[in-house]
C-alpha cells in the first residue's frame, strides 16, 4: 500500500509541483515544500490566491523569497478567513512555512521543524 501511495503521490502531485516551480524559476527547498502542499492541498496554485499579492516569480524577474513569502501569507489569510470551517482549520500548513520563513530556514537545514506539533528530523 505504502509503495502505491507514494507512486500516486509523486504522479499526481509532486512532479507536477515541482515541473510548476522548475517553469517558474523556484529552485530553494522551503519554496518546493511551499508549492507541493498547495498542490497537494489544493491541487495547484490557486490563481485566487496568487492574485492577491504583486510578486512576481523568478521566472518574470521576481525575487524567490519575497514571492513564497507573499504567497504564504495570502494563502494564510485566505485559508483563515474561507466560508467553509474544515477549510479555516488548515492555517496550520501555512504556519507552518510562517515559521521557517522567519528562521531563515530556506534550505530547511534547521532541525527540528515544528509542523503543527510534530517535530521533524532528519
Amino acid at each position: 500500500m505504502r509503495k502505491t501511495q507514494d507512486s500516486f503521490f509523486d504522479r499526481v502531485y509532486y512532479r507536477p509541483a515541482m515541473k510548476w516551480a522548475d517553469t517558474q524559476g523556484f529552485s530553494l527547498p522551503l519554496s518546493a515544500l511551499v508549492i507541493y502542499d498547495s498542490f497537494i492541498h489544493s491541487g495547484s496554485i490557486i490563481w485566487v490566491i496568487r492574485n492577491m499579492f504583486p510578486e512576481s516569480p523568478p521566472s518574470a524577474g521576481g525575487n524567490e523569497k519575497a514571492w513564497t513569502k507573499a504567497y504564504v501569507n495570502a494563502r494564510h489569510k485566505w485559508l483563515g478567513s474561507h466560508h467553509r470551517p474544515p477549510v479555516r482549520n488548515t492555517v496550520y500548513r501555512t504556519q507552518c512555512f510562517k515559521n521557517e520563513i522567519q528562521r531563515g530556514n530556506w534550505d530547511l537545514s534547521q532541525l527540528p521543524i515544528n509542523a503543527n506539533g510534530i517535530k521533524v528530523t532528519s
